[in-house]
């Protein structure tokens, strides 16, 4: 699947069946939103929005990639702070 994370690559990490929080994030982040999200430790925090950014990742790749090494232009695709 291009452009997307499948559910197979998903599950061939090792992910079954989604968090509370993951419930929760994953849905915005694939509208594009912005999710500010408080659980606890080990809870699937970091999969809640990194699976969103990488979906949103790799269709901007596929979409402009070609664009950006003809332009010779490095593009931002995301940031994300989290606490240690």
């Amino acid at each position: 699947m291009c452009g997307a994370l499948s559910p197979q690559a998903i599950e061939r990490v090792g992910y079954k069946k989604p968090s509370p929080i993951q419930m929760a994030a994953i849905p915005l982040g694939l509208q594009q939103r912005d999710v500010i999200g408080i659980a606890e430790t080990g809870s699937g925090k970091t999969a809640a929005f990194v699976i969103p950014m990488l979906t949103y990742i790799m269709r901007q790749v596929r979409d402009a990639c070609t664009a950006w090494h003809v332009q010779g232009k490095d593009a931002q695709h995301a940031n994300m702070c989290a606490s240690t």
